[in-house]
């Protein structure tokens, strides 16, 4: 019997690295600066490439009880936004995980789907199987220790394909007015790395 788990990461690039509601951006504390306020949104062109990063945000897993080790059909591990009609970038991870890992996820999955979110989950919960602490064997941890293989592919999904002729895309509005400035007068933001963002291109970008 296998067991398997899929994570995605989705790459957006973008023009513009902040955005201040009601003040200017400080360069020195690379952050919004308030005092005095202005009331007015700016928006600060990025100095540069730069990439937002999102992730799923639910637990993805199957068992292949029922189809024994046969090919997987019809699993939806992620649905693209129908927010543009450019090339959406999306990165698939498959993970062949133990049946422990799997009946931890599955445990906290059912938990998350009753309760709301991870922060939701009963403080009485003991969803640790292989994972204790050594100073205090009666404390509750949330976690599993998951040795896996994987594998990742980069997708690009045409969204013009297969939309009905009356649908169009909710295109994403970008609120505010653009911050411009003359020179020696600085207008432009870093794109600063971080979890959710990097200026580093992704695998496969051809965009």
């Amino acid at each position: 019997m296998n067991y398997y788990q899929w994570n995605w990461k989705h790459y957006e690039k973008i023009t513009y690295c902040a955005f201040c509601d009601g003040g200017n951006y400080d360069f020195v504390k690379n952050q919004c600066n308030y005092n005095p306020p202005s009331g007015h949104l700016y928006r600060y062109v990025c100095d540069g490439n730069c990439w937002d990063i999102s992730f799923n945000d639910d637990i993805s897993i199957f068992s292949d009880t029922y189809v024994n080790g046969q090919r997987v059909v019809g699993k939806q591990v992620a649905r693209a936004p129908y927010d543009d009609k450019t090339p959406y970038y999306f990165e698939l991870e498959q993970r062949s995980i133990t049946k422990t890992a799997y009946t931890f996820f599955l445990s906290l999955a059912n938990v998350i789907q009753n309760s709301g979110t991870f922060f939701d989950i009963p403080a009485e919960t003991r969803f640790s199987l292989n994972i204790k602490s050594t100073s205090n064997p009666d404390e509750k941890i949330l976690g599993v220790f998951n040795v896996y293989s994987v594998k990742k592919r980069i997708f690009y999904i045409d969204r013009t394909k297969g939309v009905p002729s009356n649908e169009f895309p909710l295109y994403k509005i970008i609120p505010g007015e653009t911050f411009t400035c003359d020179f020696p007068c600085k207008s432009t933001v870093s794109c600063f790395e971080g979890p959710t963002r990097t200026k580093i291109a992704p695998v496969g970008w051809v965009q």
